[in-house]
């Protein structure tokens, strides 16, 4: 959804700092399809190990805390 939001902006480019661990992202592959009539540069790996450290927090955070949710019910 958000490189299709890109691609309609026609933003030139865009730079992320952590890669999805699973390896389900088609980032390189939709910015270069142009389905739009337009592609998009994008850089990957900026800062990559402290973006991934705050993703890695959020979502431990976030399962403790349903986890936790769940525990009380």
């Amino acid at each position: 959804m958000c490189m299709g939001a890109i691609l309609n902006a026609r933003i030139k480019k865009v730079y992320f700092g952590a890669y999805e661990a699973k390896g389900r992202s088609m980032t390189a592959q939709l910015a270069a399809s142009n389905l739009v009539n337009h592609t998009v540069e994008v850089e990957g790996g900026v800062m990559r190990e402290e973006c991934a450290e705050v993703l890695s927090s959020f979502f431990s955070e976030m399962r403790e805390r349903t986890k936790k949710e769940n525990c009380e019910n």
